[in-house]
């Protein structure tokens, strides 16, 4: 049972510290930003700017944006989503963990670990934990359940073992053979 145990227990931290090495941080906005480019949203071309655009190009892309498209300057129909919009890919483009979660996902495509999850669970009030760092929480917890369960167990039955009369009629024994072997322990 101890061998099995700890080449299982080994087996589960190896999976731990592999799921924790793959995990990536991910901003508020990231579960939002993967729906988008799964969509075919571009936040360059929402705001009429190309990607390598300055930091200046860019705001004033959105200024003028805002200008035409803010809900207490136009009442069509759909501004005020438009705007929204605008505001949202304004966000992603300016700040720097945000866009490199944006060219990540345009250049490398949506990542395996959130083909399901990534794209349904935060909408209905799943964490926005990566799914990898769960897994080995989770794991961990079984893992470190599992080894304090069978070492309460042992403990107890060695402690039944112990106090049955064929062991202490052994342990006896053992002691008197030790005593024939070597009188200095009398």
């Amino acid at each position: 049972i101890n061998a099995e145990y700890g080449v299982m227990g080994l087996l589960h931290l190896f999976l731990c510290v592999v799921f924790l090495h793959t995990a990536q941080s991910v901003s508020s906005s990231y579960y939002q930003i993967l729906q988008d480019v799964e969509d075919g949203v571009n936040y360059y071309e929402t705001l009429g700017v190309y990607r390598g655009a300055s930091h200046s190009e860019i705001r004033k892309a959105f200024s003028q944006l805002s200008l035409k498209f803010h809900p207490d300057k136009n009442n069509e129909e759909g501004a005020t989503e438009r705007y929204q919009k605008i505001v949202f890919a304004y966000e992603v483009v300016t700040d720097e963990q945000k866009r490199d979660e944006f060219h990540s996902l345009i250049d490398e495509g949506i990542p395996w670990h959130q083909q399901y999850y990534g794209k349904y669970a935060h909408k209905y009030g799943a964490p926005d934990h990566d799914i990898r760092y769960v897994l080995s929480g989770l794991i961990l917890f079984i893992t470190i359940a599992k080894f304090l369960y069978q070492h309460y167990r042992r403990h107890t039955l060695l402690g039944l073992v112990k106090r049955t009369d064929r062991y202490q009629r052994a342990m006896r024994k053992k002691q008197q053979e030790q005593e024939l072997q070597d009188p200095t322990l009398r």
